[in-house]
């Protein structure tokens, strides 16, 4: 957890239907998560910041939707299509595999149709006739190793330093500056910021506040029936719980005591 980012997205948790989600290996992708939303249920979900980009299937009877979304930057409202079953790739910050003509600043802050034919492979469609969640993660593995294996892997300063400053922001859980990382790398506040952000869409400092809320969020998940909040706020690299406090609201909607709650009565649910 300390030298990565873990995204959660509390709204798929809380409120979808037969959430599921399996773990990848594969560089680049954090997870493949499965989800219905049923005739009526499409409203009051929340997407939050998780420096993240997604690529999700919406799969009816009327056919598939695809879009690709970036990360939000504070709380926002996120509708779904009722009546559908969801097949979601999660990528790591700053890995996504993007449609040709599509880059990170199309997707920060907004979802973004792609255009089924845009993904090679007729992969939409070979995604939504398959109904186990386990072989539609396979194919999309198989198209993505496929894609990977074709693209020219980037070897120039510019993808080193992102490198290096995703690195040290993970390392530090975002609590590094900007005149830290020009001082350790050599290279100037202004080149560092402009090759992070043409990566992420944002700069290290917002993504930094991103790391730490991400990890307050996985921590109250791992331990949401002995939460303490002052501990969990401190080892999330938060200076203090009113740091912690703030952000939390503002990027989740929600104080860390309710979604604690709110996770507990799931659990109870599932245990019913």
């Amino acid at each position: 957890m300390k030298n990565t980012i873990l995204p959660v997205q509390p709204s798929l948790l809380l409120m979808t239907d037969g959430y599921q989600r399996i773990d990848s290996n594969l560089d680049g992708i954090s997870h493949f998560y499965h989800y219905s939303v049923k005739d009526g249920k499409g409203k009051g979900f929340h997407a939050v910041p998780d420096g993240s980009t997604d690529l999700l299937f919406a799969i009816s009877e009327h056919g598939v939707s695809t879009y690709m979304g970036g990360t939000v930057l504070q709380v926002k409202e996120w509708e779904m299509e009722e009546d559908c079953t969801y097949f979601g790739v999660r990528f790591l910050p700053g890995k996504a595999l993007f449609p040709q003509g599509m880059t990170i600043g199309d997707v920060v802050d907004a979802d973004v149709c792609v255009e089924n034919q845009d993904l090679a492979g007729n992969l939409a469609e070979k995604i939504a006739l398959e109904k186990d969640f386990q072989k539609q993660a396979a194919i999309f593995s198989d198209y993505y190793i496929r894609v990977k294996a074709q693209q020219l892997p980037r070897e120039n300063s510019s993808a080193e330093i992102e490198k290096f400053i995703r690195r040290k922001m993970y390392e530090t859980a975002g609590n590094i500056s900007i005149a830290e990382l020009a001082k350790q790398s050599g290279y100037s506040a202004c080149y560092i910021r402009r090759c992070f952000e043409t990566v992420h869409g944002i700069s290290p400092k917002v993504f930094g506040k991103f790391i730490r809320f991400q990890r307050m969020l996985h921590s109250i998940g791992e331990n949401a029936d002995q939460a303490q909040m002052e501990a969990l706020a401190a080892d999330c690299g938060y200076y203090d719980q009113s740091h912690m406090m703030k952000d939390f609201k503002k990027f989740s909607g929600m104080t860390p005591d309710g979604y604690r709650k709110e996770l507990l009565t799931l659990e109870q649910k599932k245990e019913a």
